[in-house]
């Protein structure tokens, strides 16, 4: 039976949020992808699960809190695209984060293939094949 992928990503961010990427690692596709846009703090691209996990380890390490809110949720293809909203407060900077997201999920049969985030709108759409916003989606981040 096929993984209804739009819950996956639903009940992978929630667990992810709870402090448990466990359910993101076991559906990891062994030649997964992380791919950060240039205009990142690290950016490229990381390969296979164990450093995909270290990215996430990454982002729990960095926060003292972080809440990530999917706001909307759109199947293409092989690709879940998601708008999300980002609050949190750096641990070694208190420094606080209040932005919205885009996030590309590429799966590989059940299991993620690839992760790609994106701040610009318009490059998240092109990613999934996409020229406009689905009805109720703002353009906009």
């Amino acid at each position: 039976m096929a993984v209804d992928r739009a819950e996956l990503v639903r009940t992978t961010f929630e667990s992810f949020m709870r402090g448990d990427p466990g359910p993101i690692v076991e559906r990891l596709a062994p030649d997964v992808e992380w791919r950060n846009p240039p205009q990142a703090i690290e950016p490229g691209v990381r390969r296979g699960p164990a450093e995909f996990e270290a990215v996430l380890d990454g982002l729990l390490d960095s926060f003292e809190q972080l809440e990530i809110e999917i706001q909307e949720l759109v199947e293409s293809d092989d690709a879940i695209l998601t708008r999300t909203q980002v609050d949190g407060r750096g641990r070694a900077s208190g420094a606080p984060l209040h932005q919205r997201f885009f996030q590309v999920m590429r799966f590989d049969g059940d299991l993620l293939g690839a992760f790609e985030w994106y701040i610009d709108s318009p490059a998240a759409l092109a990613a999934v094949g996409l020229s406009e916003w689905p009805s109720g989606w703002t353009a906009s981040p």
